[in-house]
């Protein structure tokens, strides 16, 4: 499953990526130095040690990783 999806929605996963990452314009064309970067700045505010929620670190965490595998296929 990818991501927490709303009462069982199925959503595109390009534009729920973008969204993880905090991408705004969804499918124009990121190129893979700044999925890098959106990815690795939203690893930081997720993770504990930098003051993110421990109780939901782990989902957010996962989504985050997978968010940054979608983007880098294209």
């Amino acid at each position: 499953m990818v991501g927490q999806l709303s009462a069982g929605l199925i959503v595109d996963p390009v534009r729920w990526a973008c969204e993880v990452l905090g991408l705004t314009q969804v499918g124009c064309g990121y190129t893979r130095r700044v999925v890098q970067h959106r990815y690795r700045s939203a690893l930081r505010g997720a993770h504990p040690d930098h003051g993110g929620d421990e109780r939901a670190a782990a989902v957010r965490l996962a989504d985050i990783a997978e968010a940054r595998r979608i983007l880098m296929r294209f």
